[in-house]
């Protein structure tokens, strides 16, 4: 590898359930899960899918100043009252 070349290593956790009995396990695995595959990684690197979490930071989410502007602005338009969720107001 070339000294100027940059490797970037994605990690994805995907779970998938049907029982609701199950779902303190399977959030506590993704939070373990998240936390080991984190290790070494600047935290400004750090991304959380949005369909997948809204605990994590919305900075993990949305990334960008500018861009999380934008989906205040569109979301006090189309839901000003939250109706869908609370996020971005």
């Amino acid at each position: 590898m070339h000294t100027n070349q940059l490797t970037f290593h994605n990690r994805n956790v995907l779970s998938w359930y049907t029982d609701p009995a199950q779902h303190e396990e399977i959030a506590r695995f993704d939070r373990e899960a998240q936390a080991l595959m984190r290790v070494g990684t600047e935290e400004k690197s750090f991304v959380s899918y949005t369909n997948t979490t809204r605990e994590d930071p919305i900075e993990y989410r949305y990334k960008g100043a500018e861009r999380l502007e934008k989906l205040r602005e569109l979301k006090k338009k189309w839901d000003p009252t939250g109706l869908f969720t609370k996020e971005l107001l």
